[in-house]
């Protein structure tokens, strides 16, 4: 592990840390996500954060605008990567808080691979599925496979359920040369 992912590491451990303290493990996931979000879908907010020209306090201001209702530590969490000039990172962080939460809550986290991009509907709807098979909360991440030609393969903590096409293919001409023997 680099000494960068160390650092990114540390500060989502210490917000778990905290997220732990306030029994707001979900919470803290939650509203990381929405602020994923928003970085991700507000081109202005994200180039202020990442300013090195706009000053500290101007970008707390705006931290204060837009942060309500949060957790009690994840704004001063948030000023600190503001401080810090983390907001080109918040990926890297958020992701290894989430696999410590996910951890702690007994979440098992996945890849949905499929030939065309799932639908949130068909994203949920997977995830049922495997939660009644595998007994526990499951999230997905589509990721798209066009070589797949059609149906879903789920990887999940090493374990994968494929029900693509190729598959059920590769099954059918085995049970076919294996019943012809």
């Amino acid at each position: 592990m680099s000494n960068k992912q160390e650092i990114y590491n540390a500060y989502s451990s210490a917000l778990f840390s905290l997220a732990k303290e306030e029994n707001a493990v979900e919470k803290y996931s939650s509203c990381l996500h929405d602020i994923s979000s928003l970085l991700k879908t507000n081109d202005d907010f994200y180039k202020a954060m990442n300013s090195f020209s706009l000053p500290y306090e101007s970008k707390c201001l705006l931290l204060d605008k837009i942060i309500k209702n949060a957790p009690k530590s994840l704004l001063p969490f948030l000023k600190i990567l503001a401080r810090d000039h983390l907001y080109s990172k918040f990926d890297k962080i958020a992701r290894e808080y989430y696999r410590l939460a996910n951890e702690e809550l007994g979440i098992k986290e996945g890849l949905a691979f499929s030939a065309f991009p799932l639908s949130e509907k068909e994203i949920k709807e997977l995830e049922k599925t495997l939660e009644k098979k595998v007994g526990c909360k499951i999230y997905l991440d589509n990721k798209v496979e066009p070589s797949l030609i059609g149906g879903v393969k789920v990887a999940i903590d090493g374990k994968v359920y494929d029900g693509t096409i190729a598959n059920k293919i590769e099954t059918l001409r085995k049970t076919l040369l294996g019943g012809a023997k």
